[in-house]
């Protein structure tokens, strides 16, 4: 198997796990949706007012917008990674999809606003595996975790839970995103993923 294969089959087991992480608010929000649309149509039927009715009727645009960006985001990291890789557009993704997991703790993300391309050799599959992998390892612990982009060279992303040790990866993932080229180092209560930066010239 070819280290790009390996990766891809890294990348879909960690994808898997992340799917399981937000399915269940994902039906949680359904469930949501329906019993406010539901709750929408029986008022309106019996009084015709507008001012009850329109407050349930905005719980439930908010509840779908939420799923709606659960959705885009989890349909953007199935499909193949670009050749440069935007660090602050797979932040927003995991952002959209841990968002509303109170019982695993909260994800809070830090990202500049001009956080631009990352220019690196590094192959695409192996920065979504680090980062998701990492991210879920926060999280699964029940931990409020706090992601931070940082604005250094080479590019590096910082994730740090409230309590807790360090964050580590299996070793076999990250075996593979150090063997594509990222670093990853240990922090008193997190990790530091460092992508090296593509040569000037």
């Amino acid at each position: 198997m070819s280290d790009d294969d390996h990766l891809s089959a890294l990348w879909l087991a960690v994808l898997q796990r992340l799917t399981e992480q937000v399915a269940h608010e994902i039906r949680n929000t359904l469930n949501a949706v329906a019993v406010n649309v539901e709750v929408v149509r029986s008022r309106s039927a019996r009084s015709g007012g507008a001012s009850p009715v329109a407050s349930f009727a905005d719980v439930a645009a908010a509840q779908v917008e939420v799923l709606s960006g659960q959705v885009d985001a989890l349909i953007s990291l199935f499909r193949p990674p670009p050749a440069r890789a935007d660090l602050g557009t797979l932040l927003g993704w995991l952002t959209a999809l841990l968002r509303g997991a109170p019982d695993k703790g909260s994800v809070e993300m830090d990202v500049p606003m001009q956080s631009g391309v990352l220019e690196t050799e590094v192959h695409g599959t192996a920065i979504r595996l680090a980062v998701t992998a990492a991210l879920l390892g926060a999280i699964e612990g029940g931990r409020a975790v706090v992601c931070r982009l940082g604005t250094e060279s080479p590019p590096r992303v910082y994730i740090a839970g409230n309590v807790g040790g360090p964050v580590s990866l299996a070793y076999e993932i990250a075996d593979a995103v150090t063997r594509a080229g990222i670093q990853l180092d240990t922090l008193p209560h997190g990790i530091m993923i460092s992508f090296p930066s593509r040569p000037k010239g």
